[in-house]
């Protein structure tokens, strides 16, 4: 959706998360004359509390090949909450980094090593080339 909505109105792409994603283009489809939504509900969501809708087949994921962003997830909504405590959510932006980045790297990457030092990249150059690696 946000790819989506930079590409309308021209903003450019923040990082790789939003520069790689697919454009939702099927809905802008003028020539259709009517479509139906079904929401997909990640098996991460069904350890939340979250009123979500009951578990079908057709909101589940029959093949999780074909949907690059809703992968397996590692970790429970219970390992989460351990590795984030203490930190405050209230605000944006107002997280201890140091002790906010080494879990979420275990937690995405599971065993590959947390990085020592930066690389010293200045990944604010060349953006398009940068993010055309990897479309």
């Amino acid at each position: 959706m946000i790819r989506t909505i930079k590409d309308v109105f021209g903003i450019p792409y923040f990082g790789l998360n939003d520069g790689t994603a697919e454009p939702m283009s099927d809905v802008f489809d003028l020539s259709q004359s009517s479509w139906t939504y079904t929401s997909i509900v990640p098996a991460v969501l069904r350890s939340t509390q979250l009123p979500l809708p009951a578990r079908t087949a057709l909101n589940s994921l029959p093949d999780r090949r074909q949907y690059r962003a809703a992968s397996r997830p590692r970790h429970n909504a219970q390992w989460w909450e351990k590795r984030s405590a203490g930190q405050n959510f209230a605000r944006e932006d107002d997280l201890d980094e140091v002790s906010y980045n080494a879990p979420l790297w275990k937690g995405m990457k599971g065993n590959v090593p947390y990085p020592k030092t930066r690389d010293g990249r200045d990944l604010r150059q060349n953006r398009e080339l940068l993010l055309k690696a990897y479309r």
